[in-house]
């Protein structure tokens, strides 16, 4: 996975590549984002450019929980070393957090109908907040009331 930024503010816009290397005679390859969700959300996914060379190629994602699959089906078989994947994805801005890791999986069959997995290079992205969010308890030293009913809470 390539990104064309590693540093990102809460509501931004990344552009993504999904790589594939080392193929030989591939025809489906499908790539498993674990917790892709929790930070980013999927605007638009398409093959890229060098992989239009070697003929059509359709694109599809499913997303379930945390977990989203990207799927890609070739006409003709694939070698050698591709940018397959361009991905756009939003980083949500509805929950804290520091920093987003996206580790995929990916495994393709090959012509003669062949399951192979692939090693792959996840991404991490550096989230600036656009918020700040405070855990912690809040305990009242004493309680109070006053002749009108209300309640008064004394912190130390």
């Amino acid at each position: 996975m390539k990104a064309d930024k590693k540093n990102v503010k809460m509501g931004d816009t990344v552009s993504a590549t999904l790589l594939l290397n080392n193929v030989d005679k591939l025809k489906n390859a499908e790539w498993t984002l674990n917790n892709i969700v929790q930070s980013f959300e999927i605007l638009d996914v398409k093959p890229s450019d060098a992989l239009a060379e070697y003929g059509p190629a359709a694109v599809n994602v499913e997303t379930t929980g945390n977990t989203s699959k990207v799927k890609l089906t070739m006409e003709e078989p694939v070698s050698g070393n591709i940018p397959a994947i361009n991905l756009t994805l939003k980083v949500k801005d509805t929950a804290f957090t520091v920093s987003a890791i996206v580790n995929p999986t990916v495994a393709y069959t090959n012509e003669l109908g062949n399951r192979i997995s692939l090693s792959s290079a996840g991404m991490e992205w550096m989230i600036q907040p656009t918020f700040s969010e405070v855990f912690g308890t809040l305990k009242a030293e004493a309680i109070a009331y006053n002749a009108v009913g209300r309640i008064a809470f004394f912190l130390k």
